[in-house]
Order: structure tokens, then C-alpha cells, then sequence
């Protein structure tokens, strides 16, 4: 999870742009991002002037080793660093943005690289069960998660009548599901060196015998739950797992630094201190679906570009594991398969940025990885260390302070400049206008496009619509929201947004701000249809057009 600073910092830079935050009423949008992901991200000169920033952050903090995040360790700590966005899914390049630190004593190594680069191959830790999971995803589906652990790994299905929940798993009352959200009940478990020469039913034994909880009920991390679910693939597929990643992943990506265990060759590879004491060595064969995997920062770009793109999965099958699973002790972080989830919140009660993490650690390597959905973008930190395990926190905070700000003015700057103007339909008879319709000009962070004005025939509609929501019209705050609806030809592209309808003078129940706009959506309906839609059209990139499909209209975009 994101270091506690992140939160703080963050919320430091958006208080200066929020000053809607400052009154009682607070914008309520749905789950998601809050302005449209529009093309041209990685060229804006808003994007642009936020990664000068962080590569100033990160050169200082290289000379200086110590900052507003704490202390670092830039003379024996090498690290490669990716900014990557989804519209970059067809380009060469597989991110936006690299930054690349060596260590000193990397520069010493007697093995592998003197200088870390993009390609450069580093350990990436616990990181692996994430593609674990991917891949049971990819190879078997969501179907399977909710089958008993019992079913595809027999083996621990022995005995299970006569255990208890406390000395021992049941495994008949654990879900494939239930591992992949370190849900299981079981405990961390970390193999030793006998276990290499131990067969199956001895390992599962001891696997079995790991209890730490009843299932469901809090999330622990568990290194077996990963182990247990490559059992179960292997089981479910009939073919081992190792095969079914290079088939299924890195083939298809062309992932041609990355490897199931020890790499045949240590050229590329980063190991800032001997081959056994950094924990290069080929691990335990049977550790390999929790940190058997070795790659590059180009590599894991692709990797977890693919992801946000949906490039291996169905769109809705991401969709849904883009979501969490269970809530922990700490209210903005929550559990998912196995995403560390982290609640970024721009002020109030809303709205809330997801960022999908995964962390991995082995030896002297470390791994960061982290998606933010809301933008189509993602980063990736691998490090390693010659001395210790290296915390990789302080880099993702520094990430979060210099792009989180940036990514939200770029997004707000993007959708003002595209949907802001008034739009009109005109009688073709007499060439009067029978209908408008006005986006004003975003001028603060507040969430969606603001719709300042729509009237037909004469009549003002959204002063009904504030009528019909049993509110005062000079009090209706009356913004749409993009939705994942969008339907594309070669040069056409339709966007369907949601209208979300509030009272800017309501306060929160019993003082308490509240979020319950969900609730409403197609609340409000015209012969089947939902009043709230809105459909944009764009041409090349430009805004044309807009429609109101409850309503019958059909209004186009004047220039301006």
C-alpha cells in the first residue's frame, strides 16, 4: 500500500485547486473516473511539465538521499522507473516516461550489469502472484472462483472430516476465490530448503496445517494461497504451470527479458551483491508462483499496460477484478485478487481515485507496482540493493505528488476544452434555433461537466429537471459523468455520460457527508428511457454533437 505521506501530500496539492471543497456542499459522482480519458495524455504540456517535475524530485532526492518522504539510500540502491498510459497500447515504446538510478556498488558488480536501463533484468518478489492470478484468469476464468480448493487440489482433501477450525484448514469450506484475495484463513508460509526435495502430498501437508483464520473473515497475506492456486490451474488445464505463462503471457507480449525462475543467462540481470547473497540464485521450484519471476521494467510495462487495456481478458472480466473484495482495518485500503488497494480522496467524501497496487520483495530486490484506471495509467518501480531490502515507498510517493495533481488538471483542461460551448438544433424551415444546450467552462476541480443550460421550444428543461428532483432550480447542481459506453468507428466515437443531480445547499445526514448518488441513476424515465443519458459524438477527436435520447434531441456543437 501507498506510504501514509502519500495521502497527506497529495491532499496538500489539491487543497489549492478544491476550493469548492471549502463549502458544505461537495460534488457526488459515481464510481470512476470523473472527466473523460480523452486521447493526447502523454503530450500534454500539462503531463509534460509534471514529469519535469518528478525527474527534478528524483535528481534531488538521488543527491541529497533524504527528503519530504523520508530517508533513502542512493549510493547502493539501483532502480529503474515507468510511467505508462493505455492510449500508448500500439507504440513502440511501452511507457511514457523511465527513470533509471545505479547504485555505486551496482557499478562493482563482478556480475550483470554495470548501469540499470529499461532492459535491465531485476527479481520481482511477491509481484509474481499477480501475474499468478492473471494468468488462472486468462487460462481458466472467473468460474472457478468459487469452487472449494478441495475439488482441484484432492490432495488436500484427505482427512478433512476429521480436523478442526482451529488446528488445522478445512479445505471443503475454502475457495479458489478465497486465495486469490488472501482470504483463505491460511498463513504466510514461507518454504525452506527441504522443501525443494519434498513431493507433493508432503508439501501440501505442511500447507494444510497452516492455519491462521477462518475463511473470509480478514484478510492475511499468504504466499501457500498462491502456491495452492498453481496446483489448482495445473489441475483445471492439464498442463504444467510454468508452460502456461510463457504460452498465455509472455509469448503473446513478446516479454523476451522476463523468465519462470532463474534467467538462463545473468548479462542482463541487476545483482548489486554476489549471486547468492542478493538472491539471484535460482529460487525453490516450489516458491515460483509467488516470486519466481524475473523481468524488466520493459517487460512489466507491457505487462500491466495489457492489463489496464484488457489485451488478454475480456473488458468485463477486468472490469470485475478491478474491484475489491474486502475491506481491511484501515478505511482506505481495501483487499482485491490480490490488489492492494489504495483510496486516494480529492477532499470531502468524495471522489475517490482508486490506485490498484502490488508490492514485492525478495532478497535485496523490491517491486512497486501500481494502476490508476481513472487516467489509463500506471507506474512500475523494481529495485535492488546491495545491503538490505530496499523500501520502495518514498518512489511512489514522489510519483503520486508530482502526477496525481497533473493527471487531474490535464483531465479537467481536456474535457472543458472538448465539451464546453453551447450546442443547438435548428429548424431547417426558418433556421431558428428549437433547442439548447451549454457545458460551461470548467474553472475549479469539481468533478464532471457542469450542464448550465438546456432549453426547448421555449421551455427551460432543466429547470424541470430540478422540479423533478424536488429541487429548487438556482440550487441544482447538474453534472455528467463518462460511463464506459462508447462505441467507435473509423473516425467516429460515440460517448454515453450519466447526469448526476444534487442539491448544492443539502447537507450531509446529521452532519455526516454522504454518498449516495448511485442510487438515482435512471431514476428518471421518458418512455423507457433514461433521462440522465447523454450521448456525445466525436469526429477525429472533436466534439460535434450531443443528444438527449429520453428527450428526442439532437443538438450540434457550435464553434467557437
Amino acid at each position: 500500500m501507498l506510504h501514509t505521506s502519500f495521502a497527506i501530500s497529495s491532499l496538500l496539492l489539491f487543497s489549492a485547486t478544491s476550493a469548492a471543497q471549502d463549502a458544505p456542499f461537495s460534488a457526488c459522482p459515481l464510481l470512476g473516473p470523473r472527466f473523460p480519458i480523452l486521447p493526447s495524455t502523454a503530450t500534454s504540456s500539462i503531463i509534460q511539465q509534471g514529469l519535469q517535475n518528478l525527474t527534478t524530485a528524483f535528481d534531488d532526492y538521488m543527491l541529497t538521499g533524504t527528503g519530504d518522504f523520508g530517508l533513502i539510500t542512493p549510493n547502493t540502491t539501483s532502480f529503474s522507473i515507468a510511467l505508462f498510459s493505455t492510449e500508448t497500447s500500439n507504440s513502440s515504446n511501452p511507457f511514457l516516461y523511465e527513470y533509471h538510478h545505479t547504485a555505486l556498488t551496482l557499478k562493482n558488480s563482478s556480475k550483470g550489469v554495470k548501469a540499470v536501463d529499461a532492459n535491465s533484468v531485476y527479481r520481482t518478489g511477491d509481484l509474481t502472484t499477480l501475474f499468478t492470478i492473471w494468468l488462472f484468469l486468462i487460462e481458466a476464468g472467473e468460474q472457478y472462483w468459487e469452487d472449494p480448493v478441495s475439488k482441484w487440489v484432492p490432495e488436500l482433501a484427505s482427512n478433512t472430516s476429521l480436523v478442526t477450525s482451529i488446528s488445522q484448514v478445512q479445505w471443503d469450506k475454502v475457495t479458489l476465490g478465497d486465495l486469490a484475495a488472501n482470504l483463505g484463513g491460511i498463513g504466510r508460509f514461507s518454504p525452506t530448503s527441504d522443501a525443494q526435495d519434498s513431493n507433493l502430498a508432503s508439501l501440501l501437508e505442511q500447507l494444510g496445517s497452516s492455519n491462521a483464520s477462518s475463511p473470509c473473515t480478514t484478510p492475511i497475506f499468504s504466499n501457500a494461497g498462491s502456491i495452492i492456486l498453481a496446483y489448482a490451474l495445473e489441475s483445471i488445464r492439464g498442463q504444467p504451470f510454468p508452460k502456461l505463462f510463457n504460452d498465455s503471457i509472455v509469448n503473446p507480449l513478446n516479454m523476451s527479458n522476463t523468465s519462470f525462475l532463474e534467467p538462463a543467462s545473468s548479462d542482463y540481470g541487476v545483482i548489486p551483491s554476489t549471486r547468492l547473497n542478493s538472491g539471484w540464485t535460482d529460487p525453490l521450484a516450489i516458491e515460483a508462483a509467488f516470486n519466481g519471476i524475473y523481468s524488466s521494467l520493459a517487460d512489466i510495462s507491457i505487462a500491466f499496460r495489457a492489463i489496464l487495456s484488457s489485451q488478454l481478458l475480456d473488458e468485463a472480466v477486468t472490469q470485475r477484478w478491478l474491484k475489491p473484495v474486502s475491506l481491511t482495518s484501515n478505511q482506505v485500503n481495501s483487499i482485491g485478487r490480490p490488489w492492494e488497494i489504495y483510496s486516494l480522496t480529492l477532499g470531502g467524501p468524495s471522489p475517490v481515485i482508486p490506485i490498484y497496487q502490488v508490492r514485492g520483495n525478495i532478497g535485496l530486490y523490491s517491486s512497486h507496482v501500481g494502476l490508476v484506471p481513472d487516467y489509463g495509467v500506471g507506474f512500475v518501480i523494481l529495485g535492488a540493493d546491495s545491503e538490505s531490502n530496499p523500501d520502495m515507498n518514498a518512489y511512489a510517493d514522489l510519483i503520486s505528488v508530482a502526477m496525481i495533481p497533473a493527471l487531474e488538471k490535464n483531465a479537467i483542461v481536456q474535457a472543458s476544452t472538448a465539451f464546453s460551448g453551447t450546442y443547438t438544433s435548428v429548424n431547417s424551415s426558418d433556421n431558428t434555433t428549437t433547442a439548447s444546450l451549454t457545458i460551461a467552462q470548467a474553472t475549479d476541480s469539481t468533478s464532471g461537466i457542469s450542464l448550465t443550460n438546456l432549453t426547448s421550444g421555449g421551455t427551460d428543461i432543466r429547470a424541470i429537471y430540478a422540479k423533478l428532483n424536488d429541487i429548487e432550480p438556482p440550487n441544482l447542481s447538474f453534472r455528467l459523468y463518462p460511463t464506459d459506453l462508447v462505441s467507435e468507428t473509423d473516425d467516429t466515437t460515440r460517448m454515453a455520460f450519466r447526469a448526476i443531480f444534487q442539491d448544492v445547499t443539502e447537507l450531509g445526514d446529521a452532519g455526516t457527508p454522504t454518498c449516495d448518488t448511485w442510487r438515482s441513476v435512471d431514476a428518471l424515465q421518458l418512455n423507457g428511457v433514461g433521462m440522465d443519458e447523454f450521448v456525445f459524438d466525436m469526429i477525429n477527436g472533436e466534439v460535434v454533437g450531443v443528444e438527449v435520447p429520453a428527450l428526442g434531441l439532437k443538438l450540434g456543437k457550435e464553434e467557437s
